[in-house]
């Protein structure tokens, strides 16, 4: 998407800040001292004050409270009042949430900055005009300071801020919130889109690893109402419930017997080296839509004595057996060629053996997510050994097994594409709406 509607028959003048360029004679070039003021609304003194969170959908009541960086008390936490602007003021190479604005009264940590605007400025445009810098010109990463990327107060305050009109910025923020607007609908129209892919995708691998192959009558492979394509002997219950019957040459039975299954490496964060002199930690990070995926922003490499048992060889099962978040338990994926020799960290767990390629399969059906539920708690996010060890699973003869691979490898492809297909269009849009929003607050389009 292009923006089309520069400046035309405006006076401009020189920002005299290199990455804003010209902006219309009629704004101001102040600092964020100028515009905003800290709250200081003072600090909580009670446990039943409402808790909030900086979310991408803005400042929102934090409901569980089990959920996410919590803490057990939250006296000393700094109020908040509504109007009042949150900002988040570190770790801008990493997070996408940066600011919002309060629409209820409660508490929130100190690490953020609360603020009021002044004298003819709105908090909606203050809003925009981070969220396009931001995203824009990737302003506040590339001008922080330290480990954190971050600002403190005083470096906060002289970021450089452009101060329109009072009636254009009320002009800015109704464009913007038609247009943004527009954009997220549509955004999540193929978000809806990429989900209901996904059931699909999650359906057929589920029903092959449990029913077989989709009936396939014109190839004379026989097959029922329900697309089940039994063997010749018929079918047999599965003895569980949630499975229900599988065909009768099809045996269920305990991962266990499939291989061994590995803890991954403990290590200090002394060990921590370079990409260069140490060996690659496979993590939850390095997973992704059931790949492996190697980031050198997310990497964790280290030296210190590996074991030979540690070290990933082809076609191992990589699972994520600990994580923070309960959805990322029993994410996996099939170690490649690229990454044989390097090793995996103690929230992973490796599964070796030499069914792995069908196995993949099973544990990326509802059939995985159903066993792993059976254990999950809002207090345990783990997968245990012995849990894994001893989920049953339905295992047809290894004929059977290689068709089901060579079907599944083709038709999930296909959906894939068209998954990823989309997820480009959301970038495309994303990439659009942070252009938009950047050309408004700086003056380069009319609105």
């Amino acid at each position: 998407m292009r923006i089309n509607k520069t400046q035309k028959n405006i006076a401009m003048k020189d920002s005299g800040v290199d990455w804003i360029g010209e902006i219309p004679s009629d704004w101001d070039v102040l600092t964020n001292r100028a515009v905003l003021s800290f709250a200081g609304n003072g600090k909580n003194l009670s446990n039943n004050t409402t808790v909030l969170s900086l979310t991408k959908k803005g400042v929102k009541i934090k409901k569980n409270l089990n959920f996410g960086k919590s803490t057990e008390n939250y006296i000393g936490h700094q109020i908040v009042k509504p109007g009042n602007i949150v900002f988040t003021p570190r770790d801008f190479d990493q997070t996408p949430i940066l600011s919002g604005i309060a629409k209820d009264y409660g508490c929130i940590s100190n690490l953020y900055f609360v603020l009021n605007t002044k004298k003819d400025v709105f908090n909606e445009f203050v809003n925009y005009y981070w969220w396009g810098i931001k995203y824009g010109v990737d302003y506040f990463n590339q001008f922080s300071f330290g480990m954190r990327s971050s600002f403190n107060r005083q470096q906060f305050n002289s970021i450089p801020f452009l101060k329109p009109p009072k009636q254009t910025q009320e002009k800015i923020v109704e464009f913007l919130d038609e247009k943004t607007g527009a954009v997220a609908e549509l955004v999540e129209k193929k978000k809806k889109m990429i989900e209901l892919l996904k059931e699909k995708r999650s359906s057929l691998i589920t029903h092959a690893v449990t029913k077989g192959l989709p009936a396939r009558r014109s190839l004379g492979a026989g097959g029922d109402e329900n697309g089940k394509c039994p063997s010749a002997s018929g079918w047999k219950d599965s003895g569980v419930e949630w499975i229900g019957e599988i065909p009768s040459d099809w045996e269920m039975i305990k991962i266990k017997n499939f291989g061994e299954v590995i803890l991954g490496l403990t290590y200090s964060p002394v060990d921590q080296v370079d990409k260069i002199s140490g060996t690659l930690v496979m993590r939850s990070s390095n997973i992704k839509n059931g790949q492996i995926v190697s980031s050198e922003e997310k990497n964790v490499y280290v030296k210190t004595n590996v074991s030979q048992k540690l070290k990933l060889q082809e076609n191992d099962l990589l699972i994520c057996s600990r994580n923070g978040s309960k959805n990322l338990i029993g994410k996996n994926a099939l170690i490649t060629k690229k990454f044989v020799g390097e090793t995996f960290g103690a929230f992973m767990t490796v599964l070796r053996g030499s069914d792995n390629v069908y196995l993949y399969w099973v544990l990326n059906s509802s059939l995985f997510k159903e066993q792993t539920g059976l254990f999950l708690t809002s207090t345990i996010n783990q997968l245990t050994v012995n849990n894994l060890k001893n989920m049953i699973i339905p295992i047809p003869p290894k004929q059977t097994q290689q068709e089901i691979v060579e079907f599944l490898d083709k038709e999930t492809s296909k959906i894939d594409k068209v998954i990823s297909k989309i997820e480009k269009q959301i970038e495309l849009l994303d990439e659009y709406k942070a252009s938009l929003i950047y050309h408004a607050v700086t003056g380069k389009i009319e609105v």
